[in-house]
Formats: structure tokens, C-alpha cells, sequence
């Protein structure tokens, strides 16, 4: 039968080790913990079974509640930092209420293995002694720890090269889907020199509270002709979710963009996201869709963006190939304060 152990995080900071769950003699004191930021200062250690006595595993499980494929992918990170300064094992396993999870897709119930390589497949969390369910709010401590303003967007170089090193250890994208990515890629490009540029439109228009401010089309206008008057680019790789903008920079640019031209974008200010579609395996395609874009940006010898997950993720998939962009510019309008609070259901 399961059970629980809570373990107060204020009490047993100052020494108490927890005996009952085995973590001893094995360098894993509980003093090391720290408060969590924003969330209840306890853990709720489950246990199910008898398997890795003195280990902690780490439930990774999606965030949901309105969370993008990038802002997934960043409170992967940071709940992948969590294990690793703990000693927990990592375990990911996401469901249902992950965005992209999508029920045409029946041979894989872990929809996290739709696009990535397992991580902690063999782990049988199930009949573990000591299983840790994640948060959200355990991953973004470090976001408070490593940076001085922390907001979710903004974040110092100690912790980008942090997000990196997991990245690195533990997230692969399924190489199949690479296979396809990069010869689709060479395709569009002709192994030409590239500018990425990513536009972040249609439910950023609705400007909601402690979210970026949407970068204006004459911001990134002004960008692509500086830099392709100094650099000498010969294609603009456009990444965005809006029509509207999309048209505009082909008849500003014409032959020189390109762009993925099977990719789900809206003309008003519906999030594609969390838009619904009668084409089989939308949702899975959603997620593809994106990370195809982040990739397609990340091999981009240039970049052009805004302060958005996406652009974000594709900086991270950037350096973790040991690479450096040849020009950067990264758009930050700051963020809105006010009262209109996010929702996927919100329209303008």
C-alpha cells in the first residue's frame, strides 16, 4: 500500500535527515534542501514499493495549466537542475494534460517521447521506495537563486550554462526527427548563409500580465535590414506563428525568405498552441511543428527575436552544439504589468 512521508522543509533544515525514507549514509542530508520560492515549503515523499532503497526518484511530469512546448521545455531544465543538486534520479513521464499530448497517437503514452529520447525509461518508479512528484516551482527556484531579477524570461549567464549542461546530459531529440529536420533544412537553406528570425504574434497581441511586450514588425524590419546590409546573409528564415506577419516580410523580402510552409498559424490573436484542428494528430504536429522551428533557428547563422520561449530555446540548442550565432540581436520591450491575466480561452 502507498504511502507518504511530509517533510518540512523549515524544521528540517537545521539537521534532521530523513531515516524513514533511507537517505543516509549516503551523503544526501536533508540540510542540504533549500525553501522553494512561491510554493508550500514541504515535499510529499511518496512510496509505493521496495526498489532503490536510499534514492530519491524525481517524477518529472508535465506543467500544463497553459504551458507552451518551450515553456515546457525550460521547466524541463530547471527541474532536471533540481535532480541533479539533489542526487535524485530523473524520471520523465508526462500525460494527458501536456498540450501536445494527442489521442491519434496510441503507440507511445509518454507524450515527452513523441519528440525526445527517454529519459529514465527503465526506472520503475512504480515499486520505488522514495518517489518525489515535480513541480513547476521546484525547477524555477534556481531562476531566483541564479538570477537577480527573475521573471521567467531574463536570465544570467551562470544559468544559461546550467540549462545548457542538462541539456546536453539528458535531452536528445529522437533522431529520426533530426534526420528530418536537418535534410529538410539543407533543402530550404541550399547550405546558403542564414538569418533566423522569429516573430512571436497572435495571442501577444492581447499583452498579458508579466509577459513580454510583443516586439513591433518595424523593431524586427529595421534588424533584418542592418544585418543584412552588414553580414551579407543571402536567406531570412521566418519563424512565426502569425499570418499577417508572415505576408509582410515576404513582400518586404521576397526571394530571400523562407519558411516552413506546413506549419499551423492563425491571422487573429487565437494561441496556435492551444488551437483545435480536424487534421489527424494536430496537436502531435503542433509540438513538431515549433520544435522544427526552434531547431531550424538554432542552425541559423544569425538571429533576430524577441524575449520568447521559443527564441529562448533555440539559443539554449544553440550552445549546447558548441556554436555561436555570427549576429544576435534579441529584441526586449520588457514586460507587461497589468491585470489581464493569461488564459487560453482569450481572445482580443
Amino acid at each position: 500500500m502507498k504511502y507518504h512521508t511530509r517533510v518540512r522543509l523549515r524544521a528540517v533544515y537545521h539537521g534532521f535527515k530523513l531515516i524513514l525514507a533511507g537517505i543516509v549514509g549516503n551523503d544526501k542530508n536533508i540540510e542540504k534542501y533549500i525553501s522553494i520560492h512561491g510554493n508550500p515549503d514541504d515535499f510529499h515523499l511518496m512510496h509505493y514499493g521496495d526498489k532503490y532503497y536510499g534514492e530519491v526518484i524525481y517524477l518529472i511530469q508535465e506543467a500544463g495549466k497553459g504551458y507552451g512546448f518551450f515553456a515546457e521545455f525550460k521547466t524541463l531544465l530547471e527541474n532536471l537542475m533540481f535532480a541533479e543538486k539533489y542526487g535524485f534520479i530523473p524520471c520523465v513521464r508526462y500525460g494527458k494534460k501536456y498540450a501536445y499530448y494527442d489521442e491519434d497517437k496510441k503507440e507511445c503514452d509518454n507524450p515527452f517521447e513523441y519528440y525526445f529520447e527517454p529519459i529514465g525509461k527503465e526506472i520503475d518508479y512504480q515499486n520505488a521506495v522514495n518517489v518525489l512528484v515535480s513541480k513547476p516551482e521546484y525547477g524555477q527556484s534556481f531562476e531566483f537563486v541564479g538570477n537577480r531579477n527573475a521573471d521567467g524570461y531574463h536570465f544570467s549567464d551562470v544559468m544559461v550554462d546550467n540549462l545548457v549542461d542538462v541539456l546536453k546530459k539528458y535531452v536528445r531529440i529522437k533522431p529520426e526527427i533530426i534526420e528530418g529536420f536537418d535534410m529538410q533544412y539543407n533543402e530550404l537553406t541550399n547550405n546558403q548563409k542564414v538569418l533566423g528570425v522569429h516573430y512571436r504574434g497572435t495571442d501577444f497581441k492581447v499583452g498579458y500580465d508579466k509577459h513580454p511586450k510583443q516586439v513591433e514588425l518595424q523593431q524586427i524590419c529595421d534588424m533584418i535590414e542592418s544585418a543584412l546590409g552588414k553580414y551579407g546573409f543571402s536567406k531570412v528564415f521566418i519563424a512565426t506563428d502569425d499570418n499577417s506577419a508572415l505576408d509582410l516580410f515576404i513582400e518586404k523580402y521576397g526571394s530571400k525568405v523562407v519558411f516552413c510552409r506546413d506549419v499551423k498559424r492563425s491571422s487573429g490573436c487565437e494561441s496556435v498552441a492551444f488551437s483545435s484542428s480536424d487534421r489527424r494528430e494536430h496537436h502531435y504536429k503542433l509540438g513538431l511543428e515549433v520544435l522544427r522551428d526552434a531547431y531550424y533557428l538554432s542552425r541559423c547563422d544569425g538571429l533576430i527575436c524577441g524575449i520568447s520561449q521559443v527564441a529562448f530555446g533555440a539559443r539554449l540548442i544553440k550552445i549546447s552544439m558548441n556554436e555561436k550565432y555570427s549576429y544576435l540581436s534579441v529584441i526586449d520591450n520588457g514586460l507587461n504589468n497589468n491585470m489581464h491575466s493569461f488564459s487560453v480561452k482569450k481572445r482580443c
